[in-house]
């Protein structure tokens, strides 16, 4: 097992220095990232051999990098791990799997346990007791259909205060898939291998969650909440703004944005 590389990428320093902490001490190299995106240019650079991820980090996620890495016919072959305290539910363990991931991890694990569990998945691919799977979702509309509703359902449960941790009720409440995917901004992405998310989904999710807010959102609660780095929502503010969807209040240095569409009675 020695010489294996693994990367880590989570948002969270303290998740890269205790995983890492295990992994080098087991004899394995370690690299660790904050988001996806920079770990996916590392990914494509080669010489990667399991990718241990964290599911809600900024600019790109879990999902949507573990959707890039087994898309690609140079990266698909490498083991993709989650780890994550948020998303529990099995239907979200489900969606994981249908992304080609070889396991789903739910933070917290024992440092030990969580050492032995990527010693094995590592062993039982080069046995090919575990075999690289194929991605379900074989183009972008396909995956961002199942994504974004994924992506609002845990905007509910943390703006709501739903129980993340019960598995049962999340597999047996899943709802129905967003039915039609928006369309790729080509001009955005033209010539990009990584054509993320595109508007009409982040304008979608920004108004889910402040349609959802009796209060309002600053900012930075709104790119905490959803997710979604500062920089992009401060963008879909100013569109939503031009357009009346969204509007704000000054509170001293800030603004409270709220939806000027609010959901429910």
């Amino acid at each position: 097992m020695a010489d294996r590389t693994i990367m880590i990428v989570d948002d969270n320093p303290d998740t890269q220095y205790i995983l890492g902490l295990a992994l080098e001490t087991s004899g394995y190299r370690v690299e660790s990232f904050l988001n996806g995106t920079d770990a996916l240019a590392r990914a494509k650079q080669g010489g990667i051999d399991l990718v241990v991820s964290d599911i809600l980090m900024p600019d790109m996620d879990g999902f949507e990098l573990c959707w890039e890495i087994k898309s690609n016919e140079k990266t698909k072959n490498i083991p993709f791990v989650f780890y994550t305290a948020y998303y529990k539910g099995r239907s979200d363990e489900r969606f994981a799997m249908n992304l080609g991931a070889q396991k789903f991890i739910c933070k917290p694990a024992d440092p030990d346990e969580f050492v032995g569990t990527i010693r094995q998945v590592i062993q039982d691919c080069e046995k090919g007791i575990i075999t690289s799977q194929d991605c379900a979702y074989r183009d972008i509309d396909t995956f961002l259909k199942d994504y974004v509703h994924r992506l609002k359902g845990s905007i509910e449960k943390n703006i709501l205060g739903m129980d993340t941790d019960s598995r049962a009720e999340n597999d047996s409440g899943d709802r129905e898939a967003v039915s039609e995917a928006a369309p790729l901004r080509q001009e955005e992405h033209a010539g990009s291998a990584n054509p993320g998310i595109d508007m009409r989904s982040y304008e979608d999710v920004i108004i889910t969650t402040l349609s959802s807010s009796r209060g309002g959102f600053t900012t930075n609660r709104l790119a905490k909440t959803t997710g979604i780095s500062r920089t992009t929502i401060i963008k879909y503010l100013s569109v939503l703004k031009e357009r009346k969807i969204v509007d704000f209040v000054n509170i001293g240095p800030s603004k409270l944005w709220f939806s000027t569409k609010k959901s429910g009675p």
